[in-house]
């Protein structure tokens, strides 16, 4: 992935993550479905994105690792347990 096809959606930099998302999609050339969101939460990284319909990593790690699905904007596209999956799980 070349640096500028990236954006870490750092906390306050946007009021939510689907502000950040949308933000994204509308000063680039990509469609939703050609995005993928990458986060720990599926409340968060996974949800927003969803809604936008963008492709999602579920990075299942860390305080939220044991989260479980909500409803089906909350079900990940991917789920990897180590950043050395990232490529070869989500086809990048």
């Amino acid at each position: 992935i070349k640096p500028d096809h990236a954006l870490i959606v750092a906390d306050g930099a946007f009021a939510t993550k689907k502000l950040a998302f949308e933000n994204i999609l509308e000063r680039s050339i990509i469609k939703p479905e050609e995005m993928l969101s990458v986060g720990n939460r599926l409340s968060q990284e996974i949800r927003m994105a969803k809604q936008l319909n963008a492709r999602t990593c579920f990075f299942r790690h860390g305080e939220h690792a044991d989260d479980t699905p909500q409803d089906q904007f909350e079900v990940p596209d991917y789920t990897i347990y180590s950043h050395k999956e990232l490529i070869s799980v989500c086809q990048l």
